[in-house]
């Protein structure tokens, strides 16, 4: 598919979610005023939806800058995706394994997050052991994270 086709195809979706996005604001309007929050049930559903027609609008800008620098090409050039199916296979049994060992108790959520993100993060690029040491300080920073929005903010008690 050329690189016109395919902006062309983002402006296109993003119109279609801008007018998703427009069909939730207008349709919180039913729903009842806050009693005791300050906010209101409203709040939430009406901040996604402005915070998704923005990111269409800025899809769009991005399409439209596209269009306008692109130049024909001569020649099509040739398909240079790869297939990775034994790389998504990889990671789905590491997902299945990490889910298993939070169920069964063999480990606490940080430290099966974070071997589990590091392993993923580590296949997807490429292997690269240089790399390591920076994908592990992030999954450290990320797993920790989750963690303390979960438990301090939604409440929510990891296994």
């Amino acid at each position: 598919m050329s690189s016109n086709a395919t902006a062309k195809s983002e402006i296109a979706f993003a119109i279609v979610l801008i007018a998703f996005s427009g069909l939730i604001y207008f349709g919180t309007a039913d729903l009842p005023p806050p009693k005791f929050e300050p906010l209101g049930s409203a709040a939430l559903p009406r901040a996604l939806s402005g915070i998704m027609a923005l990111l269409s609008l800025i899809m769009i800008g991005r399409a439209i800058y596209q269009l306008q620098r692109s130049k024909p090409e001569a020649q099509p050039k040739p398909n240079t995706i790869k297939s990775h199916n034994m790389l998504s296979l990889v990671v789905f049994l590491a997902t299945l394994v990490f889910v298993a060992v939070m169920d069964l108790g063999l480990l606490g959520f940080n430290i099966a997050g974070i071997i589990f993100l590091t392993i993923v993060a580590w296949l997807m690029t490429h292997r690269d052991m240089r790399k390591l040491p920076w994908i592990a300080g992030y999954s450290v920073v990320m797993i920790t994270a989750c963690t303390y929005v979960f438990t301090k903010f939604f409440y929510i008690n990891l296994p």
